[in-house]
């Protein structure tokens, strides 16, 4: 900070502490505050279905009438099929996985989600409706997660999650 700025601070704050009153000799300084809001944060938060965008469906929305049934039989393939284990270092390539699924009855096409470490989903790809499989992805581990869901011009079904 500069002199005249911490000078005139202070004379603004001895006024103010003593009542002083400016006189036509003296110029008057007018203090103008700027409020800051904050917002708290719990240190154990957790992430909730709130975070997800409300065109993201989650695996309890009403799926829209004449969209297709939800996949079923979710299986994961891959070096480490384990969602709940971690990658170990050096081994990325074991992080790859292939995410299999049956059913989608009606389907034109297969959505794919992921649900990152934090807990926000988000849709990854969209899959023709001719295949019922989708690798290589990473999954974000161990707390991440992998589903997918069976749409068409009509809607789209439930997510069907992996774990």
């Amino acid at each position: 900070m500069n002199r005249p700025v911490i000078l005139a601070a202070t004379l603004m704050l001895a006024c103010s502490l003593l009542g002083c009153t400016s006189t036509p000799s003296t110029p008057a300084a007018t203090v103008t505050t700027v409020g800051t809001a904050t917002a708290t944060t719990s240190q154990n938060a957790t992430p909730s279905a709130t975070r997800t965008p409300a065109a993201t469906p989650t695996a309890t929305s009403t799926p829209a009438t004449g969209s297709p049934a939800s996949p079923t039989n979710l299986k994961l393939t891959g070096r480490i099929p384990d969602l709940s284990t971690p990658i170990p270092p050096g081994e990325g390539e074991a992080g790859r996985l292939t995410l299999a699924w049956e059913g989608g009855t009606g389907a034109t096409g297969f959505r794919i989600y992921l649900k990152e470490c934090d807990g926000t989903v988000k849709r990854a790809l969209d899959v023709p409706g001719a295949d019922h499989q989708y690798g290589p992805i990473h999954v974000c581990r161990p707390t991440g997660n992998i589903g997918v869901s069976a749409f068409n011009t009509s809607g789209e079904s439930s997510i069907t999650w992996v774990r």
